[in-house]
């Protein structure tokens, strides 16, 4: 059962990654092998226009400077060209990683595939990050306040694109409807998964690799397992809402009338 409150989304969080840790721990290392791969066209061009930049340096005057005038421009065109594929492939692949943990908090068997399985939803996440990222950093700009306000009813935006198969815009509104009512709750809640989050990363970063590893590994996903506790006690999954639903105390249907019984003048006439 999920239930809004620190205790019982930390403790459900907390319960969800002892359960299903082996399960877990793979796809937080598929995750980052994933993520490993993905940055190897940066390194690729970063490295390419280094030693291009070197090879117009032993050329000299006017050729070299337009050398390396034209290899500017050209790397920094390749490099946006790859930056947006890049994160259209990172949006799509860290949106399977947290999909898949969905599934084992429900108390699934997600497969690898489900790694790949909400890449069609890539125009819904890079519609609803434009939003969030403009209107929020607006409102950060603006005292802050107003930023962390749609920061905290915006909150659920991006599971629900994941999990209910939203819309940018529908998101942002059920998002927005639904925490409203509980507001200073999810707001505590958020900022204490983030200090802890933070403490424990910040702790862990300063042991070479191993610290980064054990991020990667146990923290990550304990904190997603502790944002999706949050997500099912502002929206119940189905399954819960029906046995809430068969527990409320519904009352049995009225028993059927009793058979009809002959009248006494019929009793005579059968007499």
């Amino acid at each position: 059962m999920f239930e809004l409150g620190v205790g019982p989304v930390f403790t459900n969080g907390w319960k969800a990654f002892t359960e299903h840790i082996g399960k877990a721990v793979l796809f937080a290392l598929i995750y980052g092998v994933g993520i490993l791969i993905l940055m190897i066209p940066f390194a690729l061009i970063f490295g390419a226009a280094f030693m291009s930049a070197l090879m117009a340096g032993g050329a000299g005057g006017e050729q070299a400077a337009n050398l390396q005038a034209a290899l500017a421009g050209g790397s920094m065109v390749v490099f946006f060209i790859v930056y947006i594929i890049v994160m259209i492939v990172l949006l799509g692949w860290v949106a399977g990683f947290i999909h898949s943990l969905k599934l084992l908090i429900l108390g699934d068997d997600p497969d690898f595939g489900q790694m790949f399985s909400q890449f069609r939803k890539i125009g819904n996440l890079i519609l609803l990050g434009i939003i969030m990222g403009i209107c929020i950093g607006i409102g950060f700009f603006l005292l802050i306040i107003p930023g962390l306000v749609l920061l905290v009813m915006w909150s659920q935006a991006y599971l629900l694109v994941v999990d209910k198969d939203m819309d940018a815009m529908s998101a942002l509104s059920a998002s927005w409807k639904r925490v409203a009512g509980d507001f200073w709750s999810v707001l505590g809640i958020l900022l204490l998964l983030m200090i802890v989050g933070g403490v424990v990363s910040g702790v862990l970063g300063m042991i070479p690799f191993i610290g980064s590893l054990v991020t990667l590994l146990l923290v990550m996903p304990w904190l997603v397992f502790c944002q999706w506790s949050l997500y099912y006690a502002l929206f119940p999954p189905a399954r819960e809402a029906a046995t809430e639903a068969a527990g409320a105390g519904v009352p049995p249907p009225p028993p059927p009338p009793p058979p009809d019984q002959p009248k006494p003048d019929d009793e005579m006439t059968l007499k």
